[in-house]
């Protein structure tokens, strides 16, 4: 499996295995309206002929852009970052400085750009911060601003390889797929499916709890109970003839909503790394829902 070229809150790296194998071995057309770090179109990409891949965050697709289209100039950047995030800690003149100094500095310098997310130095500012921010967890407010405080890990930025290997992903070879990738709001995505078309989802969550939300990955937000809407457009895709897999938060009345809506039900046990307290972290169900008639039907459907 290709590696993601960076953390992304509810990213399905974990299980992209369970998920991948619902797909047949050649897929024409791939949609995946909720991109995310795209664990699960890069677990996929050398069975996809052609995919569409958006989201409605214009930063993360800016930088799905320049991984596509400008790697190499990408990564040079990028070591420019971990270069001067690193040489923040160490003595200079006797005083050490913190490496927080340089994130808030990076953070401004998005903030002042960010209604103008296009291009490779917006591309690389942003996938730094979403590198050194805490738990991978990316948040705006509603001004548009990245309001995420720098986390205490020591995740490295991706190597020129790493994001080479994503490219070629997205570039594919000889008869394999080219992407496009686009903003786009996820349900517009989904309803631009056609008949015979395979689509992935993998909304932002619910609320869960007061600490483990994950809604203001825009400005805009994802707003409660939009989910209703989300399955109702899965539910007019799969009518006329759309192949739909969708990941999402477990609660009962979730669970509940799928099943009423005709859609067949796996829970998965994930770990869930979005909460910023340690102890909230751990191994929690989530729902894996699909339908369509060229899903491939595990053994032990629900």
């Amino acid at each position: 499996m290709i590696k993601p070229c960076f953390v992304w809150a509810g990213s399905k790296r974990e299980s992209s295995q369970v998920i991948s194998s619902l797909f047949p071995p050649v897929i024409p057309v791939y949609r995946e309206p909720f991109i995310g770090s795209g664990a699960v179109f890069l677990k996929m990409a050398d069975r996809i002929e052609q995919a569409h891949l958006s989201d409605a965050n214009p930063h993360l697709i800016n930088t799905w852009s320049a991984i596509q289209s400008m790697p190499v100039t990408l990564a040079g950047l990028l070591a420019e970052h971990q270069d001067k995030h690193s040489s923040a800690d160490v003595m200079d003149l006797g005083i050490r400085t913190d490496p927080k100094h340089y994130y808030y500095v990076v953070r401004k310098a998005f903030n002042h750009h960010k209604d103008e997310p296009a291009g490779v130095y917006a591309a690389a500012r942003f996938l730094y911060l979403v590198k050194k921010c805490i738990n991978g967890i990316v948040r705006f407010n509603r001004s548009g601003g990245f309001n995420a405080p720098m986390g205490h890990g020591k995740r490295p930025l991706p190597s020129a390889n790493d994001l080479l290997a994503c490219q070629r992903a997205l570039t594919g070879s000889g008869e394999l797929h080219r992407a496009t990738i686009s903003v786009l709001d996820g349900i517009d995505a989904l309803n631009a499916a056609l008949s015979g078309e395979y689509v992935y989802l993998d909304p932002p969550y619910e609320v869960l709890s007061k600490t483990s939300s994950f809604r203001g990955y825009t400005a805009a937000g994802w707003p409660s109970g939009r989910v209703m809407t989300l399955v109702e457009a899965m539910v007019r895709a799969v009518a006329r003839g759309v192949n739909v897999v969708a990941s999402q938060a477990y609660t009962e009345g979730m669970e509940r909503l799928y099943r009423d809506a005709g859609f067949k039900i796996r829970l998965l046990q994930i770990r869930r790394s979005v909460n910023t307290k340690g102890d909230g972290r751990g191994r929690v169900p989530e729902i894996l829902a699909w339908a369509g008639s060229g899903i491939v039907q595990p053994k032990d459907e629900t």
